[in-house]
């Protein structure tokens, strides 16, 4: 029986795109994997117990199912469809950098998400209980090794220091490191890191509209010495000592664990009490997933700020 599906298609790494919203040369049949995630769980049971106790569960891969019927009134139509659903599932196309895309953009608000997916196996075409060869069965089975759908769209805030020409020295310095009244984006302290230098003490909100926790990137445009990102809501931060220079821009991404400076290896200056956490607690942990996320450090003049960007991530649907 037909399942009535809109926006659904499957992207290869290289852009090709194969649809099974509703049509007439195509009819989706089968689609298994959309919810809930398979789990492991892990129990340990004692000498002389009745059953085990439960220790942990893990996520597994998600592996997808998808059936559908093609339709067409030659054979030369037949095959041309048929060519475009292994043209777009070919292995060969995708790799970890550019993995295939199962994208559903939902029905009513427009919203699209996707899981990252490979190839697993299927493609078997058969004409099977089909009333002519030109109308033909297929079944394929991508797999979601990261088993969480993402929103299309990404999600940014950024902390930004206003910068004008400074009447002391001429340089391009924080609005609010003048001497005299200091304007609103920040106040003076002292004593002076460095003049023309200002002490960021300064909190954002960041509001995680799925429903599991999100590991985002963040980006620390130079100079700047010595920036800590921490979720006040948590307590939890991670903290870079050192100073980047001018024209650098000093990457953290959460989610791979990685820390680099001008796209090099700077992961030695990550300060012990920090580590690779999870900024964006979502609506469970937060109240309606909103955080404040403070951001410490000195900002040194020509620094445009920090970014912090993520998708929405969901369970399943």
């Amino acid at each position: 029986m037909p399942l009535h599906v809109e926006g659904l298609y499957l992207e290869s790494g290289a852009g090709r795109i194969f649809r099974f919203d509703d049509a007439a040369e195509k009819l989706l049949t089968g689609r298994y994997g959309f919810g809930m995630p398979p789990v492991s769980n892990r129990t340990r049971r004692a000498p002389y117990q009745h059953g085990s106790s439960f220790i942990s569960m893990t996520l597994t891969p998600r592996v997808i199912n998808l059936t559908t019927t093609m339709i067409q009134c030659t054979r030369k139509e037949l095959f041309l469809l048929r060519q475009e659903l292994i043209r777009t599932n070919n292995p060969f196309a995708s790799d970890c950098a550019n993995p295939m895309k199962l994208v559903w953009v939902w029905p009513g608000d427009g919203r699209k998400y996707y899981l990252n997916v490979y190839y697993s196996t299927g493609l078997e075409m058969n004409t099977a209980s089909r009333p002519t060869p030109l109308v033909q069965n297929a079944a394929i089975q991508p797999i979601a090794y990261d088993p969480f759908w993402n929103a299309w769209g990404e999600e940014e805030v950024t902390y930004s220091c206003l910068t004008v020409a400074c009447t002391e020295c001429g340089d391009s310095c924080p609005t609010f490191w003048f001497f005299g009244t200091p304007a609103s984006e920040g106040s003076l302290s002292f004593p002076l890191s460095s003049f023309g230098s200002c002490k960021v003490d300064t909190t954002v909100n960041c509001t995680n509209a799925g429903d599991v926790p999100v590991y985002p990137t963040i980006t620390v445009n130079g100079p700047f010495s010595s920036p800590r990102i921490e979720n006040l809501e948590t307590g939890d931060y991670i903290m870079w000592d050192n100073t980047i220079h001018n024209s650098d821009d000093l990457v953290i991404d959460c989610d791979a664990k990685t820390i680099t400076l001008g796209g090099v290896n700077a992961v030695a200056h990550k300060t012990a009490g920090s580590n690779y956490i999870s900024l964006l607690p979502n609506a469970m942990g937060v109240t309606d997933g909103i955080n404040r996320i403070a951001f410490y450090g000195t900002q040194l003049p020509g620094s445009t700020g920090i970014t912090i960007s993520w998708r929405d991530q969901f369970i399943g649907f």
